[in-house]
């Protein structure tokens, strides 16, 4: 999913960070962004399609699971709370689930995603976006 974009921002460092955090790139499991049954169960029902689970072990499939994740629940924080969507409201999405935009838990977690942002050039949340 090379330079794909979302609400403006670029993907693939937001891919890169978290496929380096959850697994080191895949090295320590073929479940590259660590997506579990019921992410894909939740995108099953949202968009009333088979989201099947052999998707956590295709990369690119994965990618496009993740798209289709913060579509629906990154728009409707960006609704109800009037803010933009950054690259840690999609990581938190990922990371803690719908609810997980709207209360950062994990601050570990995503010091180490910013990290790796930071590693590819992204200076800060807002991300790199479409000029």
């Amino acid at each position: 999913m090379t330079n794909a974009m979302l609400f403006g921002l670029y993907l693939t460092p937001l891919f890169n960070a978290i496929a380096q955090v959850e697994s080191d790139c895949g090295a320590t499991s073929a479940n590259v962004y660590q997506i579990q049954d019921i992410y894909l169960d939740d995108l099953t029902r949202i968009y009333i399609r088979i989201y099947p689970k052999s998707i956590k072990k295709d990369k690119a499939a994965s990618e496009f699971a993740m798209v289709d994740y913060w579509k629906f629940y990154a728009h409707q924080y960006s609704r109800k709370t009037g803010k933009p969507i950054t690259y840690l409201t999609l990581a938190a999405l990922h990371h803690e689930g719908p609810s997980g935009c709207y209360k950062i838990k994990d601050m570990i977690y995503y010091k180490k995603i910013f990290k790796e942002l930071q590693k590819q050039g992204v200076k800060s949340w807002e991300g790199v976006k479409n000029q």
